[in-house]
């Protein structure tokens, strides 16, 4: 059995966990970063120049790698993916829809993948090792650094999207940042670009 201090090591270690020999959890505390960015300052943020050079591959190695069969597309966005919390819960309820999140704060997004790569490696590891050759809970997800109310359109092609989640985004009260909202009528227009004809959003 594990002792107290090997699950203390294994929880609070913010290395790099694409190793696969261990299953390292992010710390939280070590990948805090405040609470309101400002969304008009980040052209130093990559972005594909069209949805067809999304690295789909990279983000999702066990669909869209070396052998994967043609077609697959990111269906579901959560803008503003926070820490991952809906992000894993999705990764548990959704096995085979390539689901991405998008979050404008780096340390957030950091602490999204290693918790995501995390996921992906104890769902493989609770498997029995002749069913650890497929895919497993999280192979669909992931979450990237990225400025949605700038590049929504260089991500994802018209009607691409069957389903979007806005969750508790910053409401920007005063009128003087009223363009920092990240629900607007402009913005709705590329949602709605975006979204598949009756997708819920």
């Amino acid at each position: 059995l594990s002792t107290m201090s090997d699950k203390r090591t294994r929880d609070e270690s913010d290395g790099d966990e694409s190793d696969g020999s261990e299953i390292t959890r992010p710390r939280k505390a070590v990948h805090r970063q405040r609470a309101h960015n400002n969304p008009l300052a980040t052209s130093h943020l990559w972005r594909p120049d069209t949805p067809a050079t999304v690295p789909l591959a990279e983000y999702y190695p066990a669909f869209c790698g070396p052998g994967a069969r043609p077609g697959d597309a990111i269906r579901w966005v959560d803008l503003g993916c926070g820490f991952g919390s809906l992000l894993l819960e999705l990764a548990n309820f959704e096995r085979r829809t390539l689901i991405l999140g998008t979050e404008l704060r780096h340390k957030p997004v950091q602490y999204d993948q290693k918790r995501l790569v995390a996921h992906r490696k104890e769902s493989k590891a609770a498997l029995p090792p002749a069913e650890r050759t497929g895919t497993v809970a999280g192979d669909n997800v992931w979450a990237i650094e990225a400025n949605s109310m700038k590049s929504m359109p260089n991500y994802f092609a018209k009607g691409q999207l069957t389903k979007l989640f806005i969750c508790f985004p910053d409401p920007h009260f005063k009128k003087r940042n009223a363009r920092r909202r990240i629900v607007s009528p402009s913005l709705l227009a590329e949602y709605a670009y975006c979204l598949a004809v009756g997708a819920p959003f």
